[in-house]
């Protein structure tokens, strides 16, 4: 997986929602993305900016950069680290896998 080149470019503490990681990452929906949060193989969020109501959920960049680096050390060793499918396994850009089952 390739780090994006912005984010090489941004301070270490900005911060990244759901929709950046859903591109980031190539999620093809929420619920895989979800999933992969609640099995704890992506990290939950370093913070919550509430907007009245609602909330957003944010990750540091720093924390971002290291899940890259996760996901690249575990592709390296033949493992799937996050629900989505190498590149080597599809010929094709990443995507997510959504029939994988723990």
């Amino acid at each position: 997986m390739k780090e994006p080149s912005w984010l090489k470019e941004v301070q270490p503490y900005s911060c990244l929602d759901c929709k950046d990681l859903l591109e980031i990452f190539n999620y093809k929906n929420k619920s895989a993305f979800e999933n992969d949060i609640d099995r704890g193989l992506f990290p939950p969020p370093d913070k919550k900016q509430n907007y009245g109501v609602r909330s957003k959920r944010m990750w540091y960049v720093t924390t971002i950069r290291k899940v890259i680096k996760k996901v690249n050390a575990g592709e390296a060793n033949g493992q799937k680290v996050l629900s989505i499918v190498s590149v080597n396994e599809t010929n094709r850009e990443n995507e997510v896998d959504t029939d994988k089952k723990v």
